[in-house]
């Protein structure tokens, strides 16, 4: 599996499509967002403290990985798009998360 850094504006909307398709799951904000709100969020995150990446397979993008440092903590959010789930992908973007 592949990792990028979300850097480009059509990485930013993928990651908001990932986000959206298991955003049940979400314990902050279950709602769906657009990708105004996406962009926003986007725009107010501390870049320095927050990272996150696409996850891709023979190139195709399967999730998505986010690792905040705050106050000496890591914290971690991920999500796998439903038709890539079971085969693991959730387990390697956690396993790639915590190394780093």
């Amino acid at each position: 599996m592949d990792a990028r850094p979300v850097t480009t504006d059509a990485d930013l909307e993928t990651l908001r499509q990932i986000r959206n398709s298991g955003r049940q799951w979400m314990t902050r904000n279950p709602s769906e967002i657009t990708s105004e709100q996406q962009r926003a969020w986007w725009a107010s995150l501390d870049h320095a403290s927050t990272k996150v990446w696409l996850f891709s397979e023979s190139a195709t993008d399967v999730g998505y990985g986010l690792l905040r440092l705050e106050q000496g903590r890591a914290w971690c959010s991920l999500a796998v798009l439903p038709r890539h789930q079971g085969h693991g992908y959730g387990t390697a973007i956690y396993r790639w998360l915590a190394l780093s």
